[in-house]
């Protein structure tokens, strides 16, 4: 109803089969139908797909169903799918980034894909097996597309071969990352919903934006952790003036050059120079002779691990930032050596 009201458009549900009751061809067949009623009424290029999880995977599967079974009926003028599952299984390197991002994703556990890879008694195909993997079709002639991902889901490791393969197709394709879990544009009540159906509807009235976009939520994170990595730099060169060993004195040296190195990386992505901060450092130190060495370099520790976490959705991202995850994993064990 929403939908309807900012776009102005009709929307048409799409009541389709799941498994195991169904086939993937018979699913994809049953939005099918629909669509080919919706053509009744109106063209083709005023015609949008729009789905969130599984009916996301069905805007791309529905499309390749029609170029191989169908190929004199046009495809649709948009596609909007929201957190979208498009390959079954999934890759090794797609499966690791989800085992990063599991902590986060109170929906969709990391392992939800590989059920279905382990269990064909589900997952039949009916013949139509690009509707496992329709990211791994043709999709040249794919409708202009936006897709949307939450920073906190698993299915966010996808977007890096959908980018990838939309480019190599000449897709024309938008994307948006907002601060949310799976689908989270779906519940309105949630307050960062509000911004991702808002880049839905322009899309949806035919506004374009740049192609790959982020929600202000998670700019703000790539500022804040910019510096916090510079504060870091400051911070442990304090620590070194105060150790009692210059073996300690050395390794905070070494940390400080990390976290530069890792500023600057952060830098890069957002294009804006910050000044770093000695508060933090102040803090520590004080924590250094009033709480002791041991103690302070475990709590150090957990904060550089709590980081890898931080990072992980990030990363997806901006690979260029799986070097910060190693460095601030390596960072925590440097310091629990020290202990």
């Amino acid at each position: 109803e929403e939908m309807a009201d900012e776009t102005g458009a009709d929307v048409w549900l799409v009541d389709y089969a799941l498994f195991p009751d169904a086939t993937g061809k018979e699913i994809a067949g049953s939005v099918v139908d629909v669509y080919l009623e919706a053509l009744k009424k109106h063209d083709s290029k005023d015609i949008a797909f729009y789905g969130n999880s599984a009916g996301a995977a069905l805007c791309f599967t529905v499309c390749v169903y029609l170029r191989k079974y169908m190929l004199v009926v046009a495809l649709p003028g948009m596609i909007v799918s929201h957190s979208p599952c498009i390959r079954i299984p999934t890759s090794l390197n797609e499966q690791e980034k989800m085992n990063l991002l599991d902590q986060k994703d109170i929906i969709i556990p990391a392992c939800y894909v590989n059920m279905y890879a382990e269990r064909p008694d589900l997952f039949q195909t009916g013949g139509f097996e690009e509707f496992a993997s329709p990211i791994d079709s043709e999709r040249s002639s794919l409708p202009r597309t936006l897709v949307v991902f939450g920073s906190d889901e698993v299915f966010l490791a996808y977007l890096p071969a959908i980018i990838r393969k939309c480019r190599e197709d000449h897709v024309e394709l938008e994307t948006y990352v907002g601060k949310g879990r799976h689908c989270y544009c779906a519940k309105g009540i949630l307050p960062e919903a509000h911004a991702g159906r808002e880049r839905i509807y322009a899309f949806l009235c035919g506004e374009r934006r740049p192609w790959e976009t982020m929600s202000e939520d998670l700019i703000e994170d790539l500022n804040r952790n910019q510096q916090g990595e510079l504060d870091a730099v400051i911070m442990y060169r304090m620590l070194a003036d105060r150790m009692d060993s210059e073996t300690d004195a050395n390794a905070m040296r070494r940390l400080a050059d990390d976290e530069l190195r890792q500023a600057r990386i952060f830098r890069k992505l957002t294009g804006v120079k910050k000044v770093p901060g000695r508060t933090q450092g102040d803090a520590v130190c004080l924590l250094y002779r009033t709480m002791g060495k041991a103690k302070l370099f475990r709590l150090m520790a957990r904060g550089e691990y709590a980081a890898v976490n931080r990072y992980s959705a990030l990363s997806v991202l901006f690979p260029q930032l799986e070097e910060v995850m190693e460095d601030e994993q390596k960072h925590g064990d440097a310091l629990m050596g020290l202990c």
